[in-house]
């Protein structure tokens, strides 16, 4: 199984990732995860699992930004994934894998009531006992 993992954030948002990651793995053990991150989160999964078989780096700030969200957007959607997990609150994050031609699993763009811990929101994405619906994407 072929995994896009997207969680473009800072060290501690990479953390909180981390259970959701385990929890990939336990449900998939074959899944092959592809990271799209940005640079600290590179730095904080290298030699998290070795089934992360490579890491794509986003930079979200910079003139580059436009440019490189576009040849992003045509790698993904060139890379034949089974899965997307999206680990982003932020809704921008939907066009780049609206036409990975794969089902797009993602956070809810508004916290849902009560509001629940962002890792807990994570980890239903992907744990055992869920049954995480795919987004319907435009």
């Amino acid at each position: 199984m072929k995994v896009l993992v997207v969680r473009v954030g800072r060290v501690g948002d990479m953390v909180m990732i981390t259970p959701a990651l385990d929890a990939l793995f336990d449900k998939h053990p074959d899944a092959r995860v592809t990271l799209l991150t940005g640079p600290e989160g590179r730095r904080v999964l290298a030699g998290f699992d070795p089934r992360i078989e490579d890491v794509w780096v986003y930079r979200r700030r910079g003139l580059v930004r436009l440019l490189a969200r576009r040849t992003l957007r045509r790698s993904i959607e060139g890379a034949a994934f089974d899965a997307v997990f999206l680990f982003e609150t932020n809704p921008g994050y939907l066009p780049l894998v609206q036409r990975a031609g794969s089902q797009v699993f993602a956070l809810a763009p508004e916290p849902p009531a009560p509001p629940r811990h962002y890792a807990l929101r994570c980890l239903d994405l992907v744990s055992p006992g869920a049954s995480p619906r795919p987004v319907r994407l435009p």
